[in-house]
């Protein structure tokens, strides 16, 4: 099952794929510093300083790496930075649920 992930809300009843795909969301909205007791957790603030090539690039690697390490069950099988109308960097990630 391929999921394609997106900024959205909390569904507190989500279960299965649909907790996965929303444990992946929570992990992409995380900045560092910001989880309490896991400093690492989350995208790198710094990337927000950066030219939005290099942006997307740092941003990408990032959020590859921290779902392989903290959602295991979710196999990357694409991201794709978007730029939205306010110049925000957002991430829109496929994962595979299999």
């Amino acid at each position: 099952m391929i999921r394609s992930i997106r900024p959205g809300s909390l569904d507190w009843n989500a279960k299965g794929p649909d907790r996965v795909a929303q444990n992946v969301r929570n992990l992409l909205s995380l900045t560092q510093y910001e989880a309490a007791y896991n400093r690492l957790l989350g995208m790198p603030a710094g990337v927000a300083d950066q030219l939005a090539e290099d942006a997307a690039r740092q941003a990408a690697q990032a959020a590859r790496e921290m779902i392989r390490r903290f959602e295991p069950r979710a196999k990357v099988t694409g991201i794709t930075p978007i730029l939205d109308a306010g110049g925000n960097l957002q991430l829109e990630v496929e994962i595979n649920l299999d």
